[in-house]
């Protein structure tokens, strides 16, 4: 069997369990109630009271009577970006809302997709090949669960897939201008942005001025207050203070401490996942400095894998991202001629089905199959980072 039909295998095999699975998957819809929850209190009560938990709450149980949910609250804590969309559509019915946000999301994972393998016909991909590795991002496990829980993590992909396909074509401005989308996960967009004050620092001033943008934007919309109110949300949500944020089920490095037993403190692991991703930060920016100039798409991939393993408050919707760094790698080796190009994107179809198992199990074979979904991710950008290294080397010592 050739590489191609294994991928189109994978991916159709995947859809397959996607359909049956999300189906019935225990938390479907159920997340949309917070995005229906932020409708309603900004079109009800004002945007400027977006972030009043008690507001919330009461527009969450008036709507709870048309969709399942716990008797408390499902907080909205994230960016206000995408309220004026929210808005007219927390007046429909619940399940007409639902449909016409799925659609919403959907045509957004698309457009990333579309724009992630971009380059592949260009390179030669035959019409199967590149129809093998869009499915294979399509049908990743993660997207499904994005969809099925009405989350709003497309545009997090798109932010990130835009900002990784543009690096590698060296728009650094433009690629960090697009980066700013994904703020919608203020952490995670953070994570990606500040190394790049040590490197390519046109990606950052381009991040720091699309992110500018929103932010304005944002206080423009939730005003002072809403700003006070959402940063006091957001302090609660770090440590689970009296919200729902599944801590046990986060496939990270938070949600590991929390499986092998916290104890009664949430603070503490909390503040011990903190420290560590601001150490890997860190810890990135000091080897990005030193490469300078030779920073690349595949340093950009490691840096995706390294945020979502490490920065805290992280679900499962959100490994949707990790979609983008097997296939711009694999455009990388098409680009170089390379007959193996396809191994990162089947590696991405077998963690896609490693991470279906991790979401229907417990611990210890959620960590598991977890752990292996990340290191058949990143072992394709490893060996790549390897051979480039090697290739500096032999530049710098043609003797050698």
């Amino acid at each position: 069997m050739s590489r191609t039909w294994l991928l189109l295998v994978l991916a159709i095999l995947q859809l397959g369990i996607d359909i049956v699975l999300v189906a019935g998957f225990p938390s479907a819809r159920r997340d949309f109630l917070i995005q229906m929850t932020a409708g309603r209190v900004a079109d009800l009560d004002g945007p400027e009271n977006l972030y009043d938990r008690e507001l919330q709450l009461e527009r969450q149980l008036e709507i709870r009577h048309q969709a399942q949910g716990e008797d408390v609250l499902l907080p909205f804590n994230h960016p206000p970006l995408l309220v004026p969309f929210l808005r007219p559509l927390s007046r429909l019915q619940f399940d007409r809302a639902y449909w016409i946000w799925t659609a919403f999301s959907a045509l957004l994972l698309t457009i990333s997709v579309i724009v992630m393998t971009s380059a592949f016909s260009d390179r030669g991909a035959s019409s199967l090949q590149l129809t093998a590795v869009r499915m294979a991002a399509l049908t990743f496990f993660p997207i499904a669960v994005v969809l099925a829980q009405g989350q709003d993590t497309s545009l997090l992909l798109i932010g990130v897939t835009a900002w990784m396909v543009l690096f590698r074509c060296r728009r650094d401005f433009a690629a960090g201008v697009l980066l700013s989308l994904a703020a919608i996960r203020p952490h995670v967009a953070i994570g990606l942005a500040l190394p790049f004050l040590f490197a390519r620092r046109r990606v950052f001033a381009g991040y720091l001025i699309g992110v500018t943008i929103l932010a304005s934007f944002s206080i423009s919309l939730v005003g002072i207050q809403g700003v006070v109110d959402y940063v006091d949300l957001i302090r609660e949500s770090s440590i689970g203070e009296a919200l729902v944020i599944a801590e046990t089920r986060m496939p990270n490095f938070l949600g590991l401490i929390y499986r092998l037993g916290a104890g009664d403190s949430r603070a503490m692991p909390a503040m011990a996942a903190w420290f560590t991703w601001i150490a890997f930060i860190i810890a990135t920016s000091i080897w990005w400095r030193k490469l300078g100039t030779r920073i690349s798409a595949i340093h950009c991939g490691l840096l995706v894998v390294g945020t979502l393993v490490l920065v805290p408050h992280i679900h499962l919707h959100d490994l949707a991202i990790l979609t983008v760094p097997p296939i711009v790698a694999a455009a990388d080796h098409l680009a170089a001629s390379r007959a193996d190009w396809e191994l990162p994107v089947i590696a991405l179809g077998i963690a896609s089905l490693l991470l279906t198992v991790m979401a229907v199990t417990a611990s210890p074979v959620f960590d598991i199959c977890l752990a292996a979904a990340i290191f058949l991710i990143s072992a394709p950008l490893v060996r790549d980072l390897r051979d480039m290294s090697a290739n500096a080397f032999r530049s710098e010592n043609p003797l050698g």
